[in-house]
């Protein structure tokens, strides 16, 4: 099974108030020196297994490095780690930082998906989300970025009721539609304080899907939206099933079953680990086949490809199927399951409160 390389790149021009992401501002930073210190932590990994057949560039602002520098970043990458000849390669890239000729590079150096920080249409929105760039340069971004041949157009949006009411996040999305990007990432930014059960939760997530769906961008997760198969994330479909991934960066995750292990935060501490030739590692888990059922069941139940309790069992060996009879029964009844015992996926309605309702399962204790 070919895994996923992820690489953190953590700096912005300025930090938005609402970003819980491990970033920071670039202020000075050296980033030519940065990315000589992602490659000499790939050496360090050079003879990780399996291959990569996903390559996600996120931050951060990616697009803040310097052409040559991300140019000279691709290549070590895929000449230092098995980066197998098919891979998809994921470039994060904020509005402003957009030109024809840096388009026409990444392009050139084999992007697949641009995947552009959008966030909004509406400059009041955008105001209010701290973001430096203006809604003409949103447009002129994705207009430019669909002329210029990547395989994929992802735009990312927020929302929230503190941003929106239902008419006005209709109207953005119908905005974000006439564009006919490929792939639309919608994050909600007060889930967590209005609660999955909120009025005003559950109209936008309504909202959200039914304008999507309508245009032709076809729900795959909680969140994430295509207009075919061909134009999911197949890097963050590795995230929801568990495959392995290696990241690298400050604050990076790592998964190869059953270790997780994550790098440590701070740039400066990083780069010194790498500098000396050790791993960055901050901290790592072993996970038991409990556990490990217990995510595969909660990242399931955030897509609508759903929940295999077969493959969950032999891969795991927990059984998901004997305790939770009853409570698929109901959940099926309330309209938030759809399928049968040997597989089961959320319904729109299951999707809005996904969390919520794989706390409802009972996974049995490890063997």
């Amino acid at each position: 099974m070919a895994g996923g390389l992820y690489v953190h790149l953590p700096f912005c021009a300025s930090v938005c108030p609402y970003c819980d992401y491990p970033v920071c501002a670039v202020g000075d930073t050296n980033l030519s020196a940065f990315v000589d210190d992602v490659l000499r932590e790939a050496e360090l990994h050079a003879s990780e297994e399996p291959g990569f057949d996903t390559l996600y560039l996120g931050g951060g602002t990616p697009s803040l490095i310097p052409d040559d520098s991300l140019m000279r970043l691709l290549a070590g990458l895929r000449s230092t780690l098995d980066v197998l000849p098919s891979a998809r390669t994921f470039l994060e890239v904020n509005p402003e930082d957009v030109t024809a000729e840096r388009l026409r590079l990444w392009r050139e150096a084999d992007v697949h998906t641009v995947v552009l920080g959008i966030q909004s249409f509406d400059d009041a929105v955008l105001e209010r989300l701290g973001r430096r760039h203006r809604a003409v340069q949103s447009y002129a971004a994705v207009e430019n970025a669909s002329s210029a041949g990547f395989d994929c157009v992802s735009i990312d949006l927020v929302y929230g009721d503190e941003l929106y009411d239902i008419p006005s996040w209709s109207g953005a999305l119908r905005e974000a539609c006439a564009l006919r990007p490929h792939h639309v990432s919608c994050y909600e930014l007060t889930a967590a304080e209005g609660g999955p059960g909120s009025r005003e939760h559950a109209g936008l997530f309504r909202t959200t899907h039914e304008t999507l769906e309508g245009a032709g961008l076809r729900a795959y997760s909680v969140c994430s939206f295509a207009a075919g198969p061909e134009h999911r994330s197949r890097h963050n479909e590795k995230y929801w099933t568990l495959q392995p991934h290696l990241g690298l960066g400050p604050s990076a995750h790592s998964f190869r079953e059953p270790v997780r292990r994550w790098n440590v935060a701070s740039p400066r501490d990083w780069s010194a680990a790498v500098r000396s030739g050790r791993p960055a590692t901050a901290d790592s888990e072993t996970l038991t086949p409990r556990q490990l059922a217990t995510e595969a069941l909660m990242l399931g139940l955030r897509t609508r490809a759903g929940v295999d309790p077969v493959a969950i069992r032999e891969r795991f060996g927990v059984d998901l199927v004997a305790p939770n009879r009853a409570l698929l029964e109901r959940l099926a009844g309330e309209g938030l399951l759809e399928g049968s015992l040997v597989g089961w996926a959320p319904t729109r309605a299951g999707l809005a409160v996904a969390d919520a309702l794989a706390a409802r399962f009972s996974v049995g204790e490890d063997a």
